[in-house]
This record gives structure tokens, C-alpha cells and sequence, in this order.
């Protein structure tokens, strides 16, 4: 879906330093205080705001094929279920999307206009996901072999996540990595403009870099529709109230409908055959997937979809698309991940990869970075604006704004 907007400047990024005090009791009943110092990284938004309807895309697999190189990740069955809906890691390579070899996602910017566009946004998501809990050992940073630009572009490849910034409206990356013919990778388009999806250049990110390790969307698990009135639905019954008329794009289609499950209001096949929006959030049942059978959805997950992406412009802002069935909640815009993102994050990637093969730029190829990161993983299991103190107060944490 194509969003037509004017932006003047590309999107920066806030880094906020916030010096957090955690107060602990011990066995003994002696109160210790210590003091952790915690990186949260956020998006700015633009003044000006641009109500549009596009969604943040899933991967076009006709378009985006992905690479897996050997894969020394060891998962039981039940560490992989922890979490859906994402790919199957693999020991090896396959020709199916699956997890990243050696627990690291190394990028290249297609040019300079990518790097100048995109690079802040990239590096404050993924510190997004560090601080939400992610292993220090998994990682993900720009590619310290690119190859040399051919015809202005650096060209596609198995090794990494090519980068490329658009300005479409439209946002699309390859999920997980998969072994595909020479010339050809993981690729990810994304429009840096506040006026698209989350309205939130970051947070739109932070959804990208979750299909990029290899999570779909929460929405489009099999359980989440009823069985006989969506086509691939497994569940007893629907866990959204989908308004399918209030889609940007219903009017296109309406007189195309015939009411069954097969229609492009009801079927993620029909509804990509009619370039409709509906593909984005009906049901996909792929053999390289993994899903729990039903229950436990995460309404809070960075892959689900807030209950007005993809609305059709009202006049004031776009319509409410779908709600929660159990109680008609309207889904909020979910900007970081969950604590069930990253459990499965971590169920998915191993914990003892090795020191990153290959290196990153941003790791500089060091043990001693390593040492330093595990010890700021020690100090990332409480962070929030506000802390709650034994005694019950709140702390208010004071913000300090840095380029």
C-alpha cells in the first residue's frame, strides 16, 4: 500500500540517560539500594502529522528470499514453543526462512542515502530490544565486509540484511534468513516517515527487526480466527471482532465479495491476489512456522497489530479496523516488545553462541566488548519511567536529552 506524503527531513533519534535507584531487600530484612544506569532509546515524532492508513508490512515471499548458513542453535521442542509465531531454527542450512547462524544479523545500508536515513533508527531499535531483555550474546549491527556499491547500490547477498530506505509509504522485510540462489538475500524496505503505521520511525523498526530475526505477526496465527468462517483458521473462535469494511481499500473490493470464507475479506490468498490490505491480518498457515495450538496471545507483543492500522481515513484519524472480542478493548499501538517477545527471542537463538562470526562493526571483533556487555545484561531487569520503591512509593526519574 502506497502512502503519499511530504517529509522535509529525515527522523532523528532521543537518547535518554536515566540513572535508575532499585531498592532490594534482603534475607536478613536489611534494605540495599544500588544504582544502575539504563539506556532507553525513543523515536521523535514530527509536529506535523499525517493520518494515513499503510500498514507495516509482512514479507512478500515472492520477493524476498532469505539465506540460512550453518546454525549451531539446540532447542527442544518445548524451548522453540515458548513463543509464536516465528520461523523453525534449524541445525543447517534450509530452504525454508529460519534463525540467523550463530545468533548474529549483519547488515549493509544499500547506499549512503540509506546510512543517512536509516542508521540512528536501526541502532536505537535494536537497543530497544537489548533493553527489554534480549541475551547480550544474540546480536545485530552493520556487516564489517560489505561489498563495494555496483551501479550506486550495494547488491544483495545470502550474508547479510540488505537495508534500503523508501519513501512509499510502504514498509517490508524478509523473515528470518533462508538459503536461496547466489545473488539474492534478506532485504528490508522501510520508509522512515512519521506519517506511517505507528506514526513512530523507531517503533516501526523495532516491528521490522522482529520480522528480521524471524517473528510474524501475532495476529495472523492460525488460532487466532474461527475454524469455517477463515480460510486457514484453526480456532474455536475469533479473538478479534474484524470490521473488514472499515479496511482502507474495502470499497474496491466490496462488489467482489460473495460472503464466504474464501473472499478477500476472509482468506489471506484472496486478499493478496486483490492487492488488498486484509492479507496483513488474516491468517497464514505455513509449513515453516511454529504456533501454539491456541490460547496464550500476547496482546501486548511489538507484532501485533494496533486495532487502527490499515483504517480507512475517517476525517479524524483512521477507523478502529478490529477489537478484542472478550472485551471490545481497542489494541493500543504496542511500541516495545513484551516479555513474551523476548522469551521466545531467546528460546530461538542460542545462548552460548559463539563471539559473533561474523564480526560486526559495532562489536569490533572483541572479547572484552563481550565482558562489558554481560555485565550491562545484569543490569537490564528493571526499566520503566517510573520504579516502585519496598516501601511502596513512586520514583520519578528525571530525563536528560542528548543528541
Amino acid at each position: 500500500m502506497i502512502l503519499q506524503s511530504t517529509k522535509n527531513a529525515h527522523p532523528g533519534h532521543n537518547l535518554v540517560d536515566k540513572l535508575r535507584i532499585v531498592f532490594c531487600k534482603t534475607k536478613g530484612g536489611v534494605h540495599c539500594r544500588k544504582m544502575q544506569l539504563v539506556k532507553v532509546i525513543q523515536g521523535c515524532l514530527f509536529t506535523a502529522l499525517v493520518f494515513s492508513t499503510a500498514a507495516i508490512a509482512c514479507p512478500d515471499y515472492d520477493e524476498l528470499p532469505f539465506y540460512n548458513a550453518e546454525n549451531r542453535t539446540f532447542l527442544s521442542r518445548d524451548e522453540i514453543m515458548k513463543r509464536y509465531y516465528t520461523v523453525i531454527p534449524v541445525d543447517g542450512p534450509s530452504y525454508n526462512p529460519t534463525t540467523w547462524p550463530d545468533s548474529t544479523l549483519p547488515y549493509c545500508f544499500e547506499n549512503d542515502n540509506a546510512r543517512t536515513q536509516l542508521e540512528h533508527i536501526i541502532e536505537s531499535a535494536w537497543k530497544i530490544w537489548q533493553a527489554s531483555g534480549v541475551n547480550y550474546r544474540i546480536d545485530m549491527g552493520e556487516y564489517n565486509d560489505c561489498p563495494p556499491a555496483e551501479n550506486g547500490a550495494v547488491p544483495r547477498n545470502p550474508k547479510y540484511l540488505l537495508v534500503r530506505a523508501v519513501s512509499d509509504g510502504k514498509i517490508l522485510t524478509s523473515v528470518g534468513t533462508q538459503l536461496v540462489k547466489e545473488g539474492m538475500g534478506p532485504l528490508m524496505r522501510f520508509d522512515p516517515s512519521p506519517a506511517v503505521a505507528m506514526r513512530d520511525p523507531v517503533a516501526n523498526m523495532v516491528h521490522e527487526i522482529g520480522h528480521a530475526w524471524g517473528f510474524f505477526h501475532e495476529h495472523q496465527r492460525t488460532s487466532f480466527w474461527k475454524i469455517g468462517e477463515y480460510a486457514d483458521a484453526s480456532g474455536n473462535e475469533n479473538q478479534i471482532k474484524f470490521v473488514c469494511e472499515n479496511m482502507e481499500g474495502y470499497d474496491d473490493i466490496a462488489d467482489r465479495l460473495d460472503g464466504t470464507k474464501d473472499d478477500a475479506c476472509h482468506s489471506n490468498f484472496k486478499a493478496k491476489d486483490f492487492g488488498f490490505l486484509g492479507h496483513e491480518f488474516f491468517p497464514m498457515k505455513l509449513p515453516f512456522t511454529e504456533e501454539l495450538d491456541d490460547g496464550d496471545y500476547d496482546w501486548k507483543s511489538v507484532m501485533l497489530y494496533a486495532s487502527k492500522i490499515g483504517g480507512k481515513d475517517t476525517g479524524n484519524g483512521p477507523a478502529t479496523v478490529y477489537t478484542r472480542a472478550s472485551d471490545d478493548k481497542v489494541i493500543p499501538y504496542n511500541k516495545t516488545p513484551s516479555q513474551k517477545d523476548v522469551n521466545r527471542f531467546n528460546a530461538m537463538y542460542s545462548e552460548d553462541a559463539p563471539w559473533p562470526n561474523p564480526c560486526l562493526i559495532n562489536q569490533g571483533c572483541s572479547p572484552k566488548k563481550a565482558a562489558f556487555k554481560n555485565t550491562l545484561a545484569k543490569s537490564r531487569k528493571v526499566w520503566g519511567r517510573q520504579l516502585s520503591t519496598s516501601s511502596g512509593a513512586r520514583i520519578h526519574l528525571p530525563e536528560e536529552r542528548m543528541r
